[in-house]
């Protein structure tokens, strides 16, 4: 489970998905925006996990492809983290795309944002390298790593839209606040976690193969 955690942080502040939470804050009708976009986004992202988790399982039965190719993978994912928080750090997405985003914006609309959040949520390489390791659990395990893993990614969508649940007259200024630190501290949040989670990637994929060569 932990390393479950681990990279569901990593994928919360995906620069995809990030740029989308800061621009929908952004927005007049910010609730209503949020309810689509996780609404959608959970939608996709459970529904393709489990997709991916019963190809993994197929996989398995027919080589042992956990075993043989898990470090190797675990090594890879490691080093596109570095280059995504290399990315990041630099700007070379100019403030995680977030300027791109707000010039599509568009409205108050719900449906639009069902479809921005199913589309930025279609599984990216942290949640691909969790599904990994998530396949040699039981079936029991494996759900709910999978949906402890969705809720930990998209916990930037569920603070603000708890904030408007919890207290609607004083919501707007505190998610503006949110959004307005989310912002400005991005690039240090985004970057500084993908160094992270890549550095974790890249020795546990080289312990592992370790473990697995023949004594």
């Amino acid at each position: 489970m932990g390393h479950t955690i681990v990279l569901a942080l990593a994928a919360a502040v995906y620069p995809t998905i990030l740029a989308g939470v800061i621009v929908i804050l952004s927005q007049p009708q910010a609730r209503q925006l949020l309810i689509g976009f996780l609404f959608g986004g959970m939608a996709m992202s459970l529904a393709a996990g489990f997709v991916v988790l019963f190809a993994i399982e197929q996989s398995d039965r027919v080589i042992d492809l956990q075993q043989k190719t898990r470090p190797d993978f675990e090594i890879v994912i490691g080093a596109l983290s570095l280059l995504v928080a290399w990315v990041v750090w630099t700007d070379r997405a100019g403030k995680l795309g977030v300027r791109r985003h707000q010039a599509r914006a568009r409205g108050g609309s719900v449906w639009p944002a069902v479809f921005t959040g199913a589309l930025l949520s279609l599984p990216g390489f942290w949640y691909l390298a969790a599904l990994s390791g998530i396949a040699e659990g039981s079936a029991g395990s494996e759900v709910l790593q999978v949906v402890v893993f969705n809720v930990i990614m998209f916990v930037l969508v569920e603070i603000p839209l708890a904030i408007y649940l919890i207290n609607q007259e004083q919501a707007r200024p505190r998610v503006a606040a949110l959004a307005a630190w989310l912002y400005a501290h991005a690039r240090e949040v985004g970057a500084v976690l993908a160094t992270v989670v890549g550095g974790y990637l890249i020795v546990k994929g080289v312990f592992d193969a370790d473990m697995l060569r023949p004594s």
